[in-house]
């Protein structure tokens, strides 16, 4: 089962590689909007 945890884990990094892109897209647009409101 060890072997195979570490196995679902890479694939869930390697996947995730794009989701985090997309993270940092959001709170790029979120801080923006923040920030226009702030003002």
């Amino acid at each position: 089962t060890g072997i195979g945890a570490k196995g679902g884990g890479r694939p869930n990094l390697a996947q995730g590689s794009l989701p985090d892109g997309n993270v940092k897209e959001a709170l790029s647009r979120l801080s923006k909007v923040v920030e226009e409101k702030l003002k």
